[in-house]
């Protein structure tokens, strides 16, 4: 590949007189890989002057857990982009993007977005992206993910109005010049109304009625979700091994069961009331054990082993049971394992708050109610039949489309999404907050939208570095887990964490000495660095913490190329990484959902405390007047 501008001086040398060109030595990506102006190594962000970046502090490459990529996950599961977008579907589907929030049972529900965009590697190699068709087609998905493990669960397409542009000779828009069409939802986020209601906001782009002119603006909507129970799990019992038997602490002996037959000492162990979920059987004899994942045997000829996982399990539960114990209170995990080491134990209540456990039995007695401040409860055993995504969709009579002012508006957020109001964050620096006033009589109807307030971080945060944006606001955080600081700067009141990014246009001028050559392969290309900031959970909605930047090591299904060059110990982030939503996992943890490359998408889980204490508390100007502002 020949930079633009060594190309021009080329073509003009070769037109007066002789020209001797070097070929170097490069490296051809194909469909399995991102090439290299979509990676993002720690060389690059040290070779870089400290006051490029956010408070004056370098980056921070946060790593990955390594898991399946979540849109590897989706696609494991059968997904497959609509029919008609692909004549021959590429190997990997795009999905990126993803928002998501937190369920009433711990669980998570995210959105994503399906494209033919050029983003991926194996649709820009079959040539059948947008840019090669002229029609650029959306749609968006949502997924149902197990909290514990972070593994999809179900999903469906949601149902959405018409979304439609078409451009003509005719048409007063730019984008005509590389598309004929755009049709779908693009980069949605998805927030919890105040009130349990769903909504999405989303950008779209469609032909005014009877008009040349082209809308390219924001839309809001209530998602609505319908659930049905999921097909039955096989959860088969499992030989673990003949001529032998399960001893050892980690297999708790129960008692003996009915040992006249396999399946009759198999039954004897899914009716205790101790949860079983493990045998030992012999000649005539059924020993009943409950054991840990890791188990321990000894030789015992004539016998077998015979596990069941699904016969025990931690599930969330709405209601509590009957205390008559106290367990350890360190963590939920010392708590269930309290209860795991006592007999007839079945359930914990456990407050991270108070630091409490208590120790419970399902013998049919209800506790105190469900849902008590600070208090969850869980249940040991089989869990209850799992509901399945059935059918997402947006009534037409309910789409908000809102005015577009500067041409082309993207990425508002709903910091709060009540019955007859949206407080938006329609800019995050400076902070300017919108709200919508709503009519709900007959569907939604946007009644009014005017400007709430504006503020401006202080210059110390961002000392002249611009372009800054937004990408998801807001999580409330419980109080149990507000920081001091917090409350010293205004509060109480709630804490609402966001999270934004930089996108930097790369320049080997910027660098310092290093590896000069690849930099200017990398010239004029986009990296966004990410950040989390704090926003007052009331009027005036104004930013009280901001962090330093941060992006996240890869691990992305078309980064593996570049994973396996690097040296031992270097480290790399996908270029392009878009958070785009935050949920509270459990009681202390945050997931953070990403998209790459505009290909992608991944989780990320950190502990709350360690996402705090990367902020850094602000005092921002209130009251800030548009007009004085330029950039606006």
């Amino acid at each position: 590949m020949i930079a633009r501008d060594h190309g021009e001086a080329l073509r003009e040398a070769l037109g007066s007189r002789e020209v001797t060109a070097e070929l170097l030595r490069g490296r051809v990506i194909s469909a399995d890989a991102y090439e290299e102006q979509f990676i993002l190594r720690a060389d690059e962000i040290s070779s870089t002057r400290a006051t490029n970046f956010m408070w004056h502090v370098y980056p921070e490459m946060l790593r990955s857990q390594q898991r399946v990529p979540f849109s590897l996950q989706l696609m494991r599961k059968g997904i497959r982009a609509p029919s008609g977008w692909f004549k021959s579907p590429p190997d990997f589907v795009p999905l990126f993007n993803p928002s998501l929030i937190a369920l009433e049972d711990g669980s998570l529900l995210a959105t994503m977005r399906m494209s033919n965009g050029p983003g991926c590697p194996s649709v820009r190699h079959a040539r059948e992206s947008s840019m090669d068709t002229r029609i650029f087609l959306n749609a968006l998905v949502l997924v149902h993910i197990n909290p514990v493990d972070l593994e999809v669960l179900s999903h469906t397409m949601v149902e959405m109005p018409e979304l439609a542009c078409q451009f003509t000779s005719e048409t007063k828009m730019s984008g005509r010049r590389f598309l004929d069409q755009v049709r779908g939802p693009m980069d949605a986020r998805l927030v919890q109304g105040s009130d349990g209601e769903m909504w999405l906001s989303f950008y779209a782009e469609r032909n005014v009625p009877g008009s040349d002119e082209i809308v390219r603006g924001m839309n809001a909507a209530p998602l609505h979700v319908e659930w049905a129970q999921c097909p039955e799990e096989e959860h088969a019992w499992q030989l673990r091994g003949r001529d032998e038997a399960l001893v050892g602490a980690g297999c708790r002996w129960l008692g003996m069961g009915d040992g006249r037959s396999g399946d009759a000492c198999r039954a004897s162990c899914e009716a205790s009331s101790s949860h079983c979920n493990a045998v030992s059987l012999g000649p005539g004899r059924c020993e009943l054990r409950r054991c840990e994942p890791e188990v321990e045997v000894a030789t015992q000829a004539g016998w077998e082993t015979w596990l069941h996982e699904g016969l025990l399990q931690w599930h969330r539960a709405a209601q509590p049971c009957t205390t008559f114990a106290m367990g350890s209170g360190l963590s939920l995990r010392e708590c269930q394992r309290s209860c795991e080491a006592a007999d007839d134990c079945s359930a914990v209540l456990f407050s991270p708050r108070f630091e409490s456990c208590a120790l419970q039995r399902c013998d049919g007695l209800a506790g105190r109610p469900g849902g008590a401040p600070g208090w969850e409860a869980w249940r040991l055993g089989p869990p209850p039949p799992q509901q399945c995504l059935r059918r997402a969709w947006v009534e037409p009579t309910e789409l908000l489309t809102f005015p577009t002012v500067n041409g082309v508006e993207k990425n508002w957020n709903l910091i709060k999404a009540e019955r007859d109001r949206l407080v938006i964050e329609y800019f995050v620096e400076p902070h300017i907050v919108l709200e919508a006033g709503l009519d709900r009589s007959s569907g939604v109807a946007l009644t009014s939208l005017a400007e709430h307030a504006v503020s401006r971080w202080p210059y110390d945060v961002l000392h002249g570095v611009s372009n800054v944006r937004g990408g998801y606001c807001c999580l409330e955080l419980p109080q149990r887990l507000w920081p001091d600081w917090y409350f010293a700067a205004g509060g109480p009141g709630p804490m609402l964490l966001g999270c934004g990014h930089l996108q930097r246009i790369r320049s080997p001028f910027d660098q310092a000495k290093g590896d000069l050559t690849r930099f200017r392969r990398q010239d004029k290309t986009r990296a966004y660095h990410n950040f989390f900031y704090v926003v007052r959970g009331s009027s005036p909605f104004e930013v009280m913490a901001v962090s330093t930047e941060w992006c996240i090591t890869m691990n992305g299904h078309f980064s593996s190329h570049w994973r396996q060059e690097f040296a031992d110990g270097e480290e790399a982030c996908e270029a392009i990484q878009f958070a785009s939503g935050i949920a509270l996992r459990g009681a202390d943890e945050l997931v953070v959902a990403y998209g790459i490359n505009d290909c992608e998408s991944d989780l990320l889980s950190l502990p709350v405390a360690r996402v705090l204490e990367m902020l850094r508390p602000v005092q921002s100007t209130l009251n800030v007047s548009l007009d004085e502002l330029e950039m606006i």
